[in-house]
């Protein structure tokens, strides 16, 4: 583990301005993941209190791919020991995580999302370990415009007869392979390609996977197959 002198606290850290887009707000925050760990330097060595989503933010982007979800046990670790300095190799991408496309946004708010299913995703957030942040931004701009929402009809069952290619990945943190059920449920011939060790990002996990996508498209049904690629490896930093 790295014994170098950890990042400073809120009270030593330096002004924050535009040109530094934040980013020592961030550092600030994200040491809280367990929502009270102390900087080893604080003058005070008071307690810090931080938001418990900034640091769940962190890890629903970790637990997304095995390269990253590898990562995750060592962070642990690392801010448990008072290591807040590690928070810097996660910061360096930042900025992406609050990147808005205006797209993606859309697509979320009019897909939207059922007051039964919402009710069951608030009374789940406090015995959830990443909270409401697994999913952002949904459901947080759910209704936030006016008419853009397709309604519960959108979002009801359907039945889909045509040929379908399913593709998975068994360490989807993002997606669980027990959470695809009710979709999977409403394909009538489905075709399934599991990647054993696989995560989120599926397609580009191993090369057999462009080409059954590429027999797919050619009309070329074939039964339910599983690929693997190598198992996940915990790291250290």
């Amino acid at each position: 583990m790295n014994d170098s002198k950890p990042e400073r606290c809120c009270k030593q850290s330096a002004p924050q301005d535009e040109r530094d887009g934040g980013r020592n707000r961030q550092r600030c925050l994200l040491p809280c993941l367990y929502g009270n760990l102390t900087h080893r330097d604080c003058q005070s060595q008071a307690s810090m209190k931080g938001r418990q989503s900034d640091g769940q933010d962190v890890c629903r982007g970790l637990i997304a791919d095995p390269d990253t979800l590898g990562l995750l046990p060592a962070l642990y670790a690392a801010l448990d020991a008072g290591h807040t300095e590690v928070l810097g190799y996660f910061m360096r991408d930042a900025g992406a995580w609050l990147r808005v496309s205006g797209m993606t946004e859309a697509m979320d708010m009019a897909s939207g999302i059922s007051a039964t299913r919402l009710a069951q995703v608030e009374a789940e957030i406090s015995a959830s370990v990443l909270g409401d942040a697994l999913n952002f931004p949904m459901p947080h701009v759910a209704g936030a415009v006016p008419g853009i929402d397709l309604g519960d009809g959108f979002r009801s069952a359907i039945s889909v007869d045509h040929p379908a290619l399913l593709i998975s990945g068994s360490l989807d943190g993002r997606t669980p392979i027990e959470e695809q059920a009710d979709v999977v449920r409403q394909f009538v011939r489905p075709q399934r390609l599991l990647v054993e060790n696989a995560g989120h990002n599926v397609f580009e996990a191993h090369p057999g996977v462009k080409a059954r996508i590429v027999s797919f498209f050619r009309g070329e049904d074939g039964p339910d197959a599983t690929l693997a690629v190598q198992p996940l490896t915990f790291r250290r930093f």
